[in-house]
């Protein structure tokens, strides 16, 4: 899914979605954890509670054309709902500094003798809550 808006000062992050699997499983169960990844190298996810919203100006308002492909009849497509989800927590991982073969090594050493990989480096894992 693509990210429609971010709201830092809100802490919350906003989807367009259509009636069916999602929006039912949301209705049913609002925790969910969101991941996104930057080349392959970053990942971040997100903990949050989720609510459907049918909110017709605000859909026009984060509406961009590239939605045609899902939504054929526009932002007034009356299938479009607001996914929105209030940011709880985050955690992300980047791996970019490291040498990935040293690291795959590390880490096999580690997992035989039952520990944690030696030489993690503390800016490659953090968590925050939002």
């Amino acid at each position: 899914m693509h990210v429609a808006q971010l709201d830092q000062d809100a802490g919350q992050m906003t989807f367009l979605t259509g009636h069916g699997g999602l929006a039912a499983e949301i209705e049913n169960e609002t925790a969910v954890l969101l991941v996104f990844q930057n080349d392959t190298s970053a990942y971040v996810s997100v903990r949050g509670r989720a609510r459907i919203e049918h909110n017709r100006p605000k859909i026009k308002e984060l509406w961009k054309e590239p939605y045609k492909v899902w939504f054929p009849k526009g932002p007034e497509d009356p299938d479009i709902l607001l996914v929105a989800v209030d940011l709880l927590d985050a955690e992300y991982w980047d791996n970019r500094g490291m040498n990935k073969l040293e690291y795959l090594f590390e880490s096999a050493k580690a997992y035989v003798k039952g520990q944690k990989p030696e030489g993690i480096d503390a800016n490659q894992h953090a968590k925050t809550s939002l």
